[in-house]
């Protein structure tokens, strides 16, 4: 095993390593061709999803086309919706051909899962952001209705990922926040998608996985929620956090790694972006919160596709950037 990915997993378990693993040299990412959350990349740029959504590729990600009128008018039509069934999969078949194409490296790397539009992105996907945000407000027991019902789909198709791929780590990704705010009141959060949150980690636990949240944007007021719920790591957890004061309610509270402190969004997946500006941006990562001891810096949200670890190319200058840090470290100890 690759001291890498055991850092990574001691960081994911709860335990101290003795230097803090960066993502893009420890994790990767295996892919399942079942997921029903986004078309295949081979689809693109523009193509249904398993829910029937209309999806365009934007900036290398998917998102629903606002072109098209949403497949849900009104909250309380939501029965109506035909969800994807993981019971419609041919799992074997699939799982195979997958990991015959993608090779996970299970020694060298932690073996990622991710569920891609959790809960409330699913919502606004099927029915628009802004009426999602109305119906939360003002139908909040039937959106929890609507929650639940998701919740049981998804968790038919989380339960057999984990079953054939076997990954170390599940991430369930759900955006709850934007850059100054969560995008509802943490009450109707919590009685929203805080509950099937919970069903989601003890279904990913029950499978001996490592559970992982995801919320991009100033997510921080969830962070004892996220540890009640019983999360092992989160991320992207975007430098306009207070991490280190993050760190500190985590420390009061038990144990929970964070993934991220890179500033992704504003340097390293810009297009254009220089090679110092991005240098600078890995030291100011890794002296803001070097004093973390359950701490990966970077996180999968940053990792469009291999291309990108090529020399030259911005994640192989994070590593690059990295691995000098480490060594001066190395070097001022010697």
């Amino acid at each position: 095993m690759s001291q890498a990915r055991e850092r990574a997993l001691q960081v994911l378990r709860g335990e101290i390593p003795d230097a803090t693993p960066l993502y893009f040299t420890s994790c990767r990412v295996l892919p399942s061709s079942a997921n029903p959350e986004s078309p295949s990349p081979k689809q693109a740029p523009r193509a249904l999803d398993g829910y029937g959504v209309m999806q365009v590729m934007s900036d290398g990600a998917w998102t629903a086309d606002s072109t098209v009128e949403p497949l849900l008018d009104d909250i309380e039509d939501w029965r109506e919706l035909e969800l994807p069934d993981a019971g419609d999969v041919d799992w074997e078949s699939v799982s195979k051909a997958d990991l015959e194409f993608f090779k996970p490296d299970r020694e060298n790397y932690v073996i990622e899962m991710i569920h891609n539009k959790g809960i409330f992105e699913r919502m606004h996907f099927l029915m628009g952001f802004e009426d999602t945000l109305c119906a939360l407000m003002t139908d909040t027991e039937e959106v929890a209705e609507f929650a639940e019902a998701l919740c049981d789909k998804k968790l038919g198709f989380i339960d057999k990922m984990l079953e054939y791929y076997q990954p170390d780590v599940m991430t369930f990704m759900d955006d709850y926040a934007f850059k100054d705010n969560l995008f509802m009141p943490i009450d109707i959060w919590r009685e929203v998608f805080k509950p099937q949150l919970v069903r989601v980690v003890d279904c990913i636990h029950s499978h001996g996985v490592l559970a992982k949240l995801h919320c991009c944007g100033k997510m921080q007021d969830l962070t004892e929620e996220y540890l009640s719920i019983g999360a092992d790591a989160i991320d992207p957890v975007q430098p306009l956090n207070d991490i280190n004061g993050m760190f500190e309610r985590i420390k009061a509270n038990g144990k929970m790694g964070i993934c991220g402190g890179l500033d992704v969004q504003n340097v390293v997946d810009v297009e254009g972006v220089s090679e110092e500006r991005i240098r600078t941006e890995v030291r100011r990562c890794l002296d803001s919160y070097s004093g973390n001891p359950y701490m990966i810096y970077g996180a999968s949200i940053s990792v469009r596709d291999l291309s990108a670890y090529a020399p030259g190319k911005p994640l192989g200058i994070v590593i690059d950037e990295y691995n000098r840090y480490v060594q001066e470290l190395q070097q001022l100890v010697a």
